[in-house]
């Protein structure tokens, strides 16, 4: 083989493998992007609605008569087959939105209630669980009264539709009689939101 041959072969060689250089690093490159989406995605999904107001369609990415979204695994806190009061059986998912913990009932595939018992997520009006009576009345000036299990006072505004606040009031009998005739808030100090549900707005 002449130099030149020899020569062109090797300028070749080196020419190539500059080119493997170049393509393994834009190989590295684009893993890295991957990588760093991935893991900007996962972040996402655990963050997901975290800053987001409670409505009464959804809370944070479960939505009422949606199937649950895709869940980062370290997001599950709990998944499991329940009775109800009627004795019909629904799936528990209960999930982190941010860092608060929230319950989803989930019948046929479908989210059909959403509950929050921990403090950190706040409606639209500002109410979160934990919240006194007074601060719940003064945010929100037209509440239904209705009765709950123990009996326990549950509070249903207006706006925004599809959100009950269950309080920690246990009703008398007098409150009870009150509450059917006049359908009036019975005046009981040191009561707080301990639970919001979120059911659907029918509007």
């Amino acid at each position: 083989m002449s130099r030149l041959a020899d020569g062109y072969s090797h300028a070749a060689f080196v020419t190539g493998s500059d080119q493997d250089i170049k393509e393994n690093k834009v190989k590295a490159s684009s893993l890295c992007a991957l990588a760093l989406g991935f893991g900007a995605l996962l972040a996402a999904f655990a963050c997901a609605g975290k800053n987001e107001p409670i409505d009464g369609m959804r809370v944070g990415d479960l939505v009422i008569g949606h199937p649950p979204p895709l869940l980062a695994r370290d997001r599950v806190l709990l998944r499991e087959w329940r009775l109800d009061e009627a004795g019909e059986r629904y799936e528990l998912l209960r999930v982190r939105i941010g860092m608060v913990p929230v319950d989803a009932e989930v019948i046929d595939g479908e989210i059909w209630r959403i509950s929050i018992e921990s403090a950190g997520l706040r409606t639209r009006d500002g109410v979160q669980v934990g919240d006194s009576l007074e601060t719940l009345t003064r945010k929100n000036r037209s509440l239904r009264p209705e009765l709950g299990p123990g009996p326990s006072l549950i509070l249903i505004p207006d706006q925004p539709c599809g959100i009950s606040y269950v309080t920690d009031a246990l009703l008398s009998e007098k409150d009870l009689q009150n509450l059917s005739r006049r359908h009036a808030i019975p005046s009981t100090k040191n009561v707080h939101v301990s639970r919001i549900f979120v059911t659907g707005c029918q509007e």
